[in-house]
C-alpha cells in the first residue's frame, strides 16, 4: 500500500468507501512478543461477527459478538453474552449481555464477590482478594 493510506501490519485488507481507506474482513493485532492479543472482523469499518481479545499469555481473555452485516449495513453495536475470562483461558468471571448495544440484565459474576468490599472474584487461583487483600 502506498505511505499515507490506511495501513496496519495485520491488516488483512482494507477498501476504499468514497474517499477514504476503511478495515474490511478479518483483523487482527498483538501483543508486543508477537501472541494474538485481538482478533475480529470489520464490514466498509464497522465490526461485525466474531470477536475475540487474548491476555498477553496467549490464553482466552474476552469472546463476543457483534451484530452481523446484513444486506447493506451494521451499527456496529455488540450483540448478545460477551465472557470475560480468568488468565487460564477457561473460566469465565464476568457476563454482560448485550441488544444492539444496550445492556440487558445485570452482568453477571459466576465466581462470586469478596465479601469484605464487593470486587468481582477475577480467578478461582485467588485466596485473596486483590482489591482489599481479605480471604474470600
Amino acid at each position: 500500500m502506498a505511505s499515507g493510506f490506511l495501513t496496519s501490519p495485520t491488516a488483512t485488507s482494507v477498501v476504499k468507501a468514497d474517499s477514504t481507506w476503511v478495515k474490511d474482513g478479518k483483523w487482527t493485532q498483538y501483543h508486543k512478543d508477537g501472541k494474538r492479543k485481538v482478533v475480529g472482523t470489520f464490514k466498509n469499518g464497522v465490526y461485525t461477527g466474531k470477536y475475540m481479545s487474548y491476555h498477553e499469555s496467549g490464553k482466552k481473555g474476552l469472546e463476543g459478538m457483534y451484530n452481523k452485516f446484513q444486506g447493506k449495513s451494521s451499527d456496529g453495536t455488540k450483540d448478545g453474552p460477551w465472557k470475560y475470562y480468568s488468565e487460564d483461558g477457561k473460566t469465565i468471571w464476568r457476563i454482560i449481555t448485550y441488544k444492539r448495544g444496550a445492556r440487558t440484565r445485570e452482568d453477571e459474576f459466576p465466581l462470586g464477590h469478596c465479601h469484605a468490599c464487593g470486587n468481582a472474584v477475577k480467578s478461582p487461583e485467588h485466596v485473596k482478594c486483590p482489591g482489599c487483600g481479605t480471604g474470600y
